[in-house]
């Protein structure tokens, strides 16, 4: 997991500083929300694509690729001083964030032939929030002590760091076949699983607001604490702030992942309606001691739903379909990421904070109504 702590952990910095550093040099909230957004398209663009290029060169090759392209990109955001360059440089980022997680994940399933990948994304999550929440923090202090700029190139010689790393990698490729997923038969305890489109359809539709609701988390919670007189919460705050929502999610991700799986449909209906809480007493919240309890409270739901979405999904795919229905799955999740953080900007520019947070609660209550009739409908049929 080294070389994905170290990457995500850039990431996190990166994930801090930007929005702090567009509002600096005087773009607008509105365009920040755009900029965000963009980053958001970009990922979805590129999500099935690393998935090809892993297919075709394997992961040895890939991850070095993908932190090269991060690299440069970070070195070029200390430049950006206009809506257009933004735009591109956030278009540029999120074009390698999804190569290192798409990896994970294909790890995750091509190393196990039973159904017991929920301590897998559990773990595999973990270790990514964890990398986060690092981030966030050293972050906070790198732009304290050297501003913006030098936390860019922190999170540049972070990614050279994770570069050789990445040869750890090479023996747990070198173990399988180039495509473990279209190359080994399945072994599905006697029965014959076929491809589950429905619970593919329902999973990623619920895949939406809570990735909707992490990247409000990430992308926007720094600027609303910073830019509310009645938080009047500095850098440092904020990096506090998103450093717990991680901490939260990594704690709790392998341990729920494995704990709540016997009843995983259940509780991600539990985990959807605290969601839809979280962002209602968000409005109410009038200071960063309620607010950091919220991240926390926030990170936890969202290491309940997420795993066990996961595992949920896997158990009832066939092997030969693992990675066309995790390319769906994962491009469901970006399309949530694309539209929470625009969503949220806009509505807040428009009509006030506590839009923002009922802009984002609303699609999740909406998902425990949608994902309670898709229960009564599998049960009934």
């Amino acid at each position: 997991m080294a070389p994905y702590f170290v990457f995500y952990a850039a990431r996190g910095v990166s994930g801090l500083i930007i929005p702090l550093y567009f509002r600096s040099i005087g773009i607008g909230l509105v365009q920040i929300g755009v900029a965000l957004a963009i980053n958001g398209v970009s990922i979805l663009l590129f999500e099935v694509l690393w998935g090809f290029v892993i297919d075709r060169v394997g992961v040895t090759w890939t991850a070095p690729g993908a932190a090269v392209l991060t690299i440069f990109t970070y070195l070029l955001f200390p430049f950006v001083r206009t809506v257009p360059s933004a735009y591109a440089a956030a278009f540029l980022l999120g074009a390698t964030a999804p190569a290192m997680i798409v990896i994970g994940r294909w790890l995750v399933v091509g190393e196990s032939e039973t159904f017991e990948w929920g301590g897998g994304f559990g773990i595999l999550g973990a270790s990514i929030s964890l990398a986060y929440a690092t981030g966030y923090i050293i972050g906070g202090v790198a732009s304290s002590l050297a501003g913006y700029g030098g936390a860019f190139y922190l999170a540049a010689l972070l990614s050279v760091l994770a570069y050789p790393l990445f040869r750890s990698l090479k023996s747990a490729s070198s173990q399988q076949p180039s495509d473990p997923v279209l190359t080994e038969p399945k072994k599905d305890a006697g029965r014959t699983l076929r491809f589950d489109s429905h619970t593919l359809l329902i999973l990623s539709l619920i895949a939406i607001p809570l990735f909707m609701g992490s990247a409000f988390f990430t992308s926007l919670m720094q600027l609303i604490v910073t830019q509310t007189r009645s938080f009047g919460a500095s850098d440092a705050d904020a990096s506090i702030l998103l450093a717990l929502y991680s901490l939260s999610s990594a704690f709790f991700q392998p341990l729920l992942g494995r704990m709540l799986a016997r009843r995983a449909r259940v509780y991600i209906a539990i985990g959807l309606l605290l969601n839809f809480c979280i962002f209602i007493l968000l409005t109410q919240a009038t200071n960063m001691i309620e607010v950091d309890g919220l991240a926390l409270a926030e990170g936890f739901c969202f290491a309940i739903v997420s795993p066990l979405s996961l595992s949920l999904l896997m158990v009832r795919t066939p092997k030969k379909f693992t990675g066309r229905v995790m390319g769906i799955y994962g491009a469901a999740e970006d399309v949530g990421i694309t539209l929470g953080p625009p969503l949220g900007a806009v509505a807040w520019a428009s009509y006030g904070l506590d839009a923002a947070y009922l802009t984002i609660a609303l699609p999740f209550l909406a998902a425990v109504v949608f994902w309670g009739l898709a229960l009564g409908r599998r049960s009934n049929s």
